[in-house]
């Protein structure tokens, strides 16, 4: 006989996290950051535009930032 295991809701899991005390909800939230963050980047790769840049492009962006000109 198989048994299945609910998964908790996303209430449950945050009712539990803010029962931990600071030092193990730090400890909880860096290892979620850690296990999800392929997929937060690639969350936020899917959303930004692909444009190509040519070097001067950056170097541009660089100056502009470092001596505080517009490009």
């Amino acid at each position: 006989m198989k048994t299945t295991i609910n998964a908790p809701s996303v209430n449950a899991v945050i009712r539990l996290f803010n029962q931990l005390g600071k030092t193990d909800r730090i400890k909880v939230a860096e290892r979620i950051g850690k296990q999800t963050f392929v997929d937060r980047w690639d969350a936020m790769d899917a959303i930004l535009p692909d444009e190509p840049l040519s070097e001067a492009d950056i170097m541009k962006e660089v100056s502009a930032v470092r001596y505080g000109k517009k490009s």
